[in-house]
């Protein structure tokens, strides 16, 4: 399930990416919350943002544009040091490797 928080709810209100996450696991023959578990980079192509910024009261827009929309789990609450750096060499180290996926799963999908 996805999580709660104000940017991720803009992004189901204003985008077709609701009906997507609602369609995944017959798209995907599993359970999206297993592949993420296991380090999977999910990606929802042809997500179209149909809706203005929610600070304009997310208005519909005239032209639609598509972008593909790229899902990885990452640690919820790292440890950070006084410079609000991550503090653990570990939990730095896999959120790159998160990162890393998320960018080698685009440019196989042809996104620049």
């Amino acid at each position: 399930q996805l999580g709660g928080d104000f940017r991720e709810a803009g992004l189901l209100l204003r985008t077709t990416y609701l009906a997507a996450v609602q369609d995944m696991p017959r798209q995907l023959h599993a359970d999206p919350a297993q592949l993420l578990e296991r380090g999977e980079v999910l990606c929802t192509s042809d997500v179209s943002i149909v809706r203005g910024p929610l600070e304009a009261g997310a208005p519909f827009v005239r032209s639609p544009c598509v972008v593909a929309v790229f899902t990885v789990a990452l640690q919820r609450h790292p440890r950070c040091d006084d410079q609000a750096q991550y503090a653990r060499i570990g939990e730095k180290a896999e959120a790159a490797e998160a990162i890393d996926r998320v960018l080698a799963c685009a440019a196989a999908q042809g996104v620049e």
